[in-house]
């Protein structure tokens, strides 16, 4: 049976590609024997499978570059004692901090990418980690299809050393009803200055309760934003309109509740709110980003694709579907005969495939 190795800067905090990880590693644990590294932090936030093999390697990270030759001593020992035939950095820290081991040892290494390139090209510091990681690793694998051919665009990356896996819907509900009685709007994410949670959404919602003042719009989710968000959500009068959820582990049950799910971010990476709603029927409406909502989103058919930025026309496209029972019945059930592309069974295959080859 083949070892494989998951590396995570900090298990301790739950992000994508922390969720990505911990629910792609239980799987794997049929056909092979999985390893998870955390290179710093306390306990896995999320529960790890049992046939996991999970080791802290508890680094001192204060400073990325001062924990790159002890991480690259430590997994080089770690790989040669346990056979490891292919380890996933996962994420940018982990990739820059562990790429460099790829010199020092047969186990093939490779960086996850679990953003989008173009979306931060702008910041010199995240651009420059995803240069030399991709560089330095043996394979890079990102979450679209978008996303590798920016990859091959700008780093000049071979093809065969790079490919993309799309995230899974992890449980398609069966039997689906789209609950047409709805008048509730859900997002969903961390507090972060990307989602513009605490910007650009309420003045969405402004225009859609001026016309829909008897919908709601509810946010879970928590992050060093929520305040900010509280305060302008108040300063807008629109605290009977748009409700702060908080944080919920069992999301994926409460979706049935809502009409249609919003995403306002600007940047994501192959988001997992909207294959989330996807697997729910529910109509969707998202900012055309640089990567994930196309991928995910059919327009027109199972929901809208906005323009970025445009308040106006986002506030819109929620009115068309907040008017109208027959668009969102007829979106829903697009929704839901378009997801199984999505299915667990399908992107594992692709996962194994990945293994397999390399």
């Amino acid at each position: 049976m083949k070892n494989i190795c998951f590396v995570c800067y900090d298990l301790s905090v739950m992000g994508g590609a922390e969720k990505v990880a911990t629910s792609v590693s239980a799987a794997m644990c049929d056909n092979y024997k999985v390893h998870m590294i955390s290179l710093t932090g306390g306990a896995p936030l999320l529960p790890l499978d049992n046939r996991i093999t999970y080791v802290n390697l508890n680094l001192d990270l204060s400073r990325l570059r001062k924990g790159i030759i002890p991480a690259v001593k430590a997994l080089k020992q770690y790989y040669r004692e346990n056979d490891i035939a292919l380890s996933f950095l996962e994420g940018n820290y982990a990739g820059l901090v562990c790429c460099m081991t790829s010199l020092f040892t047969d186990t093939k290494q490779v960086f996850c990418d679990h953003g989008s390139l173009m979306s931060q090209w702008d910041k010199a510091d995240i651009r420059t980690i995803r240069r030399i990681a991709s560089k330095f690793c043996d394979y890079t694998l990102v979450l679209t299809k978008e996303s590798m051919e920016d990859y091959i665009k700008k780093f000049h990356i071979k093809r065969e050393r790079i490919s993309y896996i799309h995230n899974w819907i992890d449980n398609i509900p069966k039997n689906t009803v789209y609950n047409n009685k709805s008048k509730l709007i859900i997002s969903a994410g961390r507090f972060a200055k990307e989602k513009q949670f605490h910007t650009l959404l309420p003045h969405v919602a402004y225009q859609v309760f001026k016309k829909h003042p008897d919908w709601k719009w509810h946010i879970y989710g928590d992050g060093e934003y929520f305040e900010q968000t509280k305060k302008r959500i108040e300063e807008m009068d629109l605290e009977n309109f748009i409700i702060l959820m908080g944080k919920s582990d069992d999301l994926e049950k409460i979706y049935k509740e809502y009409a249609m799910c919003v995403m306002t971010s600007r940047r994501e990476g192959m988001p997992l709110v909207l294959l989330e709603a996807k697997a729910w029927g529910l109509p969707m409406v998202a900012f055309d980003i640089k990567t994930g909502p196309c991928e995910i989103i059919c327009d027109k058919k199972d929901g809208f694709l906005v323009p970025f930025g445009d308040i106006k026309a986002m506030a819109n496209c929620i009115c068309n579907l907040a008017d109208s029972v027959e668009l969102r019945e007829q979106m829903s059930s697009f929704a839901c005969d378009d997801r199984e592309r999505f299915s667990k069974e399908k992107i594992l295959s692709k996962w194994t495939d990945f293994i397999e080859y390399k």
